[in-house]
């Protein structure tokens, strides 16, 4: 995440927006108002609790609320402060996320084994963005798969765990999606062909899913790519 925008997100957590830039933050990282990111995290918390996945009290979802809620209580130095921007734009965006992938989660039905699994993995993990250790870079991929397999089922499409990450309906036929983080621009070709490689070997034709944001350059976000 760049870091003019987790300046121009701290500023629209703590003043009001204008009728023009609401929707634009709305739209990218749900309403910009702390108090309902508490909220809902709180929410989290307890949905993921009562479905068998309470997040253990060192997890980087807890620390993302406390980190929410300390820095929202008092204004953040924007021009000196690039770390703790960094933190509280990407532990609003944790928060988020993981709203999402509580909500796509059916309160009727046990959670399944996989989801469980994802959900610990998606614990783990350091707080900056930035960190490259191997259990933050497989946490925060999980979280994006998880992210998308929300926001598949919010707009009601079939799904399933299945590699290279997920399998959806499509055209009455199953296909596979790869979700890849892009953390630099040098990465893009590479991992483009490596997700395309994993969805031919898995279901012959499918989709890949990119999170650009992670990027220390960031690029232009835009739609899932299909291949066929």
């Amino acid at each position: 995440m760049s870091w003019q925008f987790a300046t121009r997100l701290i500023r629209a957590s703590t003043v009001p927006l204008s009728p023009i830039d609401r929707p634009r933050y709305d739209q990218l990282l749900g309403p910009a108002d702390t108090a309902l990111t508490l909220r809902r995290a709180d929410w989290t918390i307890q949905r993921l609790s009562e479905l068998g996945a309470r997040p253990p009290q060192g997890s980087r979802l807890v620390r993302a609320r406390a980190i929410v809620a300390n820095m929202s209580a008092k204004p953040i130095p924007t021009r000196r402060g690039a770390l703790k921007a960094r933190l509280f734009a990407e532990a609003h965006r944790t928060l988020l996320e993981f709203w999402a992938a509580a909500r796509s989660f059916n309160p009727e039905l046990p959670l399944p084994k996989a989801h469980r699994r994802k959900l610990s993995l998606a614990y783990g993990g350091k707080d900056d963005p930035e960190d490259d250790d191997d259990r933050s870079v497989v946490a925060r991929n999980t979280q994006f798969e998880l992210w998308v397999a929300a926001w598949l089922t919010a707009g009601r499409k079939p799904i399933r765990p299945r590699e290279p990450d997920l399998e959806m309906a499509y055209r009455f036929q199953w296909r596979g999606l790869a979700a890849k983080r892009i953390r630099s621009r040098r990465q893009i070709g590479k991992r483009r062909r490596e997700a395309a490689e994993q969805v031919k070997k898995a279901s012959g034709s499918g989709f890949v899913q990119f999170h650009w944001t992670t990027a220390r350059r960031p690029v232009q976000s835009g739609p899932a790519h299909r291949f066929v």
